[in-house]
């Protein structure tokens, strides 16, 4: 199922958009994208965020940044209090909005970093979900001046967050900066992961002997170069089950798998699910 084009409409008087939304019966899947960056608070309601190749279960007071065009949607039909609404709280602006703040005012320079991650899709921690709750609740009753303020707030809070962390898999590459010897070995594997790789062969790419190189690659990535490379194909598969237009077996051969059953079998390690049973997740 491919994502629909939302338009976002930004009025004339002001330079950002705010949505707030109280639903009674649920939250839909609406699976969407809009070249708009997105900061999204989810209150009043548990179930699944959809968020690239991402499922998760998220919580209330789930606190998101998405980057330009990055797929979403939340979807849900329990509420934290039966009593009251599902409640979403969004924050619409633009990359060149965010340019031009950097720009005027380097003060606020830890941002861009965030902004770039946010291409990755990017969940705050709880302490900060805590801290920004009460700010993006407040904008609904104040003026367009004062939401303006509140909003650089916000951003400032998200800026000083250690603890958040990237969503797609398929897309983390922007998430590690590497020293300058493995730089070249991300390159690589990032043009062929669907090929056959060899330790001794990217360990002599970053010129280091092969335990030197296995060590600092995991160093950088928490991970193995072998598992590193799953990551990388099983982000892509997600993508193409997402898509829908190829079957399973056929996506299994376009990422690099020979066979099927061992890409069902990392698939399901990964993800938690089955190909079959993650495709679904996004039929429409």
């Amino acid at each position: 199922m491919k994502p629909y084009l939302e338009k976002i409409v930004i009025d004339a008087n002001n330079s950002w958009a705010l949505h707030l939304e109280d639903r009674v019966d649920n939250m839909p899947f609406e699976w969407h994208h809009h070249p708009e960056l997105e900061l999204t608070l989810t209150i009043n309601s548990r179930g699944h965020r959809y968020v690239g190749d991402s499922i998760e279960r998220y919580e209330d007071g789930d606190l998101v940044l998405l980057g330009a065009n990055v797929p979403h949607t939340w979807c849900s039909n329990e509420k934290i209090d039966p009593e009251l609404p599902f409640m979403v709280r969004v924050c619409w602006f633009s990359e060149t909005w965010i340019s031009d703040l950097l720009r005027l005012f380097p003060e606020l320079r830890r941002l861009k970093p965030l902004m770039k991650k946010a291409r990755s899709g990017i969940v705050f921690s709880a302490k900060t979900a805590t801290t920004v709750r009460p700010l993006m609740e407040k904008l609904k009753s104040q003026r367009e001046d004062e939401r303006l303020i509140s909003l650089l707030t916000i951003l400032r809070c998200l800026s000083l967050d250690t603890n958040y962390r990237t969503l797609i898999v398929s897309d983390r590459k922007q998430d590690i900066e590497p020293e300058p010897r493995l730089a070249a070995v991300f390159d690589y594997l990032h043009k062929f992961y669907t090929e056959p790789i060899s330790i001794e062969e990217l360990a002599e790419m970053a010129f280091m002997s092969p335990a030197a190189f296995h060590r600092n690659f995991r160093r950088q990535t928490k991970t193995t170069p072998f598992g590193y490379v799953s990551r990388l194909k099983l982000g892509r598969a997600s993508a193409l089950l997402i898509e829908g237009e190829l079957r399973i077996n056929a996506i299994a051969s376009t990422v690099g798998y020979a066979s099927l059953a061992q890409f069902n079998k990392e698939f399901k390690r990964l993800k938690g699910m089955t190909p079959r049973e993650f495709a679904l997740q996004y039929r429409g």
